[in-house]
């Protein structure tokens, strides 16, 4: 399956940077595989690590960025829990498999030679959103990688999202005409929309029974949350304009809750961002580790830009037959077919 999606124009080449939002990944390359984890001869469940490489590899094989940094979840409230005390209250704990495998994926991304962006008191969609801000204001295009679609308000001229598509096969690329079709809003309204049908995963309250279509048909024609309130005599329902007035407030809350903070107090410079040469040791050590046998071949050869030359190596540590491309020993040889 090829990337579906606009490529073109400001980001057909020169200077693009890549934000990837960590935990959106790692969370859906962990669910990806939920029926059939994949867990190491030792019995650990590695497919958190896993899926978040896998998609990491395509994202390589596919853009081949040159300026690139993952977005980390830092932990602790933030100013969206002092708003609201049921904020993401209701979610349930992280599954056991993704904290397992959190601290060997940064162990992976420090031996790609890839940065680390973490910023303590604020959420990661925050410091993605502020950081493609300031890519913007430079006019540097900017690619945030994530399946959040929070993060789609933040579309503009200079950035876009590119959305993991299927089981780590591609990526979708949304750009503003593509959000204005998954929307019925431009980007700056999509917040206006959320105000009013809420998020039940954040716990964000939105107004009681407005779902998304009724929400994108109030934008549409008001203009934004503003504009519907100015013009609540003119909502054609009389039970949608009652729910809507005796809700006021509680909607203009959740677009607080929902609007991304691009404004945080973070350093920008692109060199910031500039890939390191990988530490190759390191790198086949972890590798070698994970028992990550046919995702490791390609990791490799997509880091070092000429399929092949890590072929022998890799078959080396596993104590396999390149002839018939099995390892023996293997724990995942027969999990490893995702995305390849």
């Amino acid at each position: 399956m090829g990337e579906r999606g606009v490529r073109g124009g400001l980001f057909s080449g020169g200077v693009v940077l890549y934000l990837v939002d960590a935990f959106s990944l790692i969370f859906r390359g962990y669910y990806a595989l939920i029926r059939n984890p994949l867990r190491t001869k030792r019995g650990e469940d590695v497919s958190a690590i896993f899926g978040f490489l896998n998609m990491m590899v395509e994202l390589f094989r596919r853009y081949r960025p040159r300026y690139i940094g993952v977005v980390w979840e830092a932990e602790g409230p933030t100013f969206r829990h002092a708003l609201y005390e049921k904020y993401k209250a209701e979610r349930p704990p992280m599954p056991e498999p993704i904290a397992f495998g959190l601290p060997h994926i940064r162990s992976f991304l420090s031996a790609m030679g890839i940065p680390v962006v973490e910023v303590q008191g604020a959420e990661a969609d925050d410091v993605l959103a502020t950081l493609a801000r300031k890519a913007s204001a430079q006019k540097i295009p900017c690619y945030i990688v994530t399946s959040d679609k929070d993060l789609e308000q933040i579309v503009d001229e200079y950035c876009r999202v590119l959305r993991p598509a299927g089981k780590g096969e591609g990526y979708e690329e949304i750009d503003v005409v593509r959000v204005e079709e998954r929307w019925g809003v431009p980007p700056a309204r999509v917040a206006d929309v959320l105000a009013l049908q809420g998020d039940s995963v954040d716990q964000i309250p939105g107004v009681p029974g407005i779902g998304k279509k009724t929400a994108q048909q109030l934008i549409r024609e008001f203009g934004s949350l503003e504009g519907v309130y100015a013009n609540l005599d003119r909502v054609g329902r009389a039970r949608l304009r009652e729910v809507l007035r005796t809700h006021r407030s509680q909607a203009f809350l959740s677009r607080e809750l929902v609007v991304l903070k691009t404004d945080l107090d973070i350093p920008f410079r692109l060199e910031d961002f500039a890939r390191r040469a990988p530490d190759w040791g390191r790198l086949q050590s972890l590798i070698q580790r994970f028992e990550f046998r046919r995702l490791g071949k390609r990791l490799m050869e997509v880091l070092q830009g000429e399929r092949g030359q890590y072929q022998g190596t890799l078959f080396t540590l596993f104590g396999g037959d390149e002839k018939d491309g099995k390892a023996r020993g293997d724990g995942l040889s027969d999990g490893e077919g995702l995305g390849k």
